[in-house]
């Protein structure tokens, strides 16, 4: 199965790459192929737009989608959500105990 990991990155300490790369660690210790768009994205500052152009076409081509916490304060995290409603993919929600070591 492969997982998208979506969540907020923008005026987040580190644009938030600490939490994708425990993520993705997380999720591939778990056995799953991962879409990291964190990844994609370093040290760039491309506009959402662009962001959105290059990854939703992987998103389309997972099979669910992984929320950091606070996902929600994201535009970009949401646009990715819906797109995901959209495509019937299953949706996980990653706690913050699940990568922080909580």
């Amino acid at each position: 199965m492969r997982v998208y990991i979506a969540g907020p990155m923008t005026g987040r300490k580190n644009n938030s790459f600490p939490s994708f790369r425990a993520a993705e660690k997380m999720l591939r210790q778990l056995g799953f192929d991962v879409y990291n768009p964190a990844i994609e994205d370093e040290p760039k500052d491309e506009t959402l737009a662009w962001c959105l152009a290059r990854d939703l076409p992987e998103l389309c081509r997972c099979d669910a989608i992984a929320l950091l916490p606070e996902w929600l304060e994201s535009r970009r995290a949401r646009a990715e959500h819906e797109v995901a409603r959209a495509l019937k993919l299953p949706v996980f929600e990653i706690l913050p105990w699940m990568i922080n070591g909580r």
